[in-house]
């Protein structure tokens, strides 16, 4: 996009359809010393992310409300586990992706893949799920993307 070619777009005028939440999650799907270049189809996808983030939340919610009032006392087992491990995993490689450059285009694929992961524990174990476990995992994401400007 040029200037001089009358192809380019103002900040202002994307903030008149998309919200300032997904232009930030637009520009963190790109790498900040790489070229980006503005397209529908980038915005499609960065509105996805941000629905992907919206609807992990309310259902990681919804199931804490639910393990809290069915079991309490949950203890752990394989998938808790496996889970936990998932987190562990993507703590590390997020701090690897945004050490490297500020990668932070890796940090949302690692942050992607950690919910596709909970998700899946969710499916697995309906309301008997840990509350702990998802209360962790949603605790770093939160954390995540705070850090990256795109709370709440």
């Amino acid at each position: 996009m040029s200037k001089s070619l009358k192809n380019f777009i103002t900040i202002r005028s994307v903030l008149q359809r998309y919200n300032a939440r997904q232009l930030r999650i637009l520009f963190l799907l790109h790498k900040y010393d790489s070229p980006m270049n503005y397209s529908e189809e980038a915005m499609i996808e960065a509105v996805n992310v941000e629905r992907s983030f919206a609807d992990f939340f309310g259902s990681v919610k919804a199931a804490i409300r639910e393990a809290g009032q069915v079991n309490s006392t949950c203890k752990p087992d394989g998938s808790d586990h496996k889970l936990l491990n998932d987190l562990t995993l993507a703590k590390k490689e997020v701090r690897e992706a945004l050490c490297n450059n500020f990668n932070t285009q890796e940090a949302m694929t690692v942050l992607s893949s950690l919910m596709r992961n909970t998700n899946l524990y969710l499916r697995e174990k309906g309301n008997s799920g840990s509350a702990f476990s998802l209360r962790t995992v949603a605790s770093f994401i939160t954390r995540i993307l705070n850090i990256f400007g795109i709370n709440g």
